[in-house]
């Protein structure tokens, strides 16, 4: 099974459920993120494994029995990574495996499940519930309903981080000509403002 979606969507904390939930005798949890090269792969799931040799993984994961083996970021050799499945598939019967990626590895057969973002209505509300929680003041008037929009679409429909982390948000408005010269010859430029972009940046 490949839980497939964009950065952030949840596909990890998914996994981890699945690993919590599983009634099977083994689990094994391997992330992947910072692997480049194939051979770094085979080190990280023998390690998980306790073995020495990756070459001896196949057998390894047979011996285990019934296991559920989950490999958490496989966006850096998803092609890879779908073939050395398939082999210790064919090696280990009673093996399951769960991957993580932001696309399907294209392995065949390959159960893919696509993890979406928010309806846009539900992550506009969040955002602004978000930025409420941090700065107090995050208004949401009707005029700014497009822009909320664009916000969250632009962020894959998915929420802010929680309550206690930050997310910075800047938007970039460009003016005409003629406010630029009036702004630059009536009054000094607003603090936080360009008088170019006229660029506000708000932390959340």
């Amino acid at each position: 099974m490949t839980l497939v979606g964009p950065g952030g969507v949840g596909k990890t904390r998914l996994a981890q459920a699945l690993l919590a939930a599983d009634p099977l005798d083994g689990r094994l949890f391997v992330r992947l993120a910072d692997c480049r090269e194939l051979e770094e792969v085979r080190g990280k799931v023998a390690a998980a494994l306790q073995i020495n040799r990756s070459a001896a993984i196949a057998r390894a994961l047979a011996a285990r029995g019934r296991l559920l083996l989950v490999l958490d970021d496989c966006e850096q050799l998803p092609a890879e990574v779908a073939a050395r499945v398939a082999s210790w598939l064919d090696s280990a019967p009673e093996l399951a495996v769960v991957v993580t990626c932001r696309q399907p590895l294209g392995a065949k057969p390959e159960e893919v499940v696509q993890l979406d973002g928010l309806p846009i209505d539900a992550a506009v509300a969040l955002l602004i519930a978000r930025g409420r929680a941090a700065r107090g003041s995050l208004s949401p008037f009707p005029e700014l309903q497009d822009l909320f929009s664009s916000i969250v679409v632009g962020l894959d429909r998915l929420p802010p981080r929680g309550p206690g982390t930050s997310c910075s948000l800047r938007i970039s408005v460009t003016w005409p000509p003629w406010v630029c010269l009036l702004a630059r010859s009536s009054s000094p430029t607003p603090r936080g403002w360009s008088t170019t972009s006229r660029t506000r940046s708000n932390g959340w």
